[in-house]
């Protein structure tokens, strides 16, 4: 099961969930494949404000093949693109790539000659890794930053 395919493509053809997928968006949730497809599905929706495949394959002429490719890989599981599996899949993308990252910082460790204090930053990085919730390396929660600002004071 191709998973990011059946992912795009169940935005196209459930275009009222779009709204609530196309802000979780990220281009790196993707591969090298895919992520063109899942950047003129964000476009399109900026642009237009709707989601469907005809106007993602009018707009993008030359993606045609891979947005083909995208609804047909979730036909051929034959499986129900329902708002709660979109969510469900969208989340599993999103941990596929967390543990992706992990992984490759791990091994990143393993490769160094590292001492102890070289640790604490490969820890922060694999927690931030894992973190599904942030956009980004320098997200902080206004919760943490009002957390650190009132420890600061004493």
């Amino acid at each position: 099961m191709d998973l990011e395919k059946i992912f795009l493509g169940s935005v196209m053809i459930k275009p009222e969930v779009a709204p609530d997928v196309i802000g979780d968006l990220e281009l790196e949730l993707f591969s090298e494949e895919t992520r063109p497809v899942c950047a003129a599905l964000i476009g399109l929706f900026d642009a237009t404000g709707k989601l469907d495949v005809v106007a993602a394959m009018e707009r993008y002429p030359a993606l045609k093949v891979p947005i083909v490719e995208c609804v047909e890989s979730l036909e051929s599981e034959c499986i129900r693109p329902t708002r709660e599996n979109i969510l469900n899949w969208l989340q599993m993308l999103k941990e596929n790539r967390a543990a992706e990252k992990f992984r490759s910082i791990a091994l990143e460790s393993c490769n160094q000659a590292l001492g102890y204090d070289d640790l604490q930053g490969y820890y922060e990085k694999m927690g931030r890794a894992l973190d599904i919730e942030s956009k980004g390396d320098d997200f902080e929660s206004a919760g943490d930053l009002v957390d650190d600002y009132i420890r600061s004071l004493g």
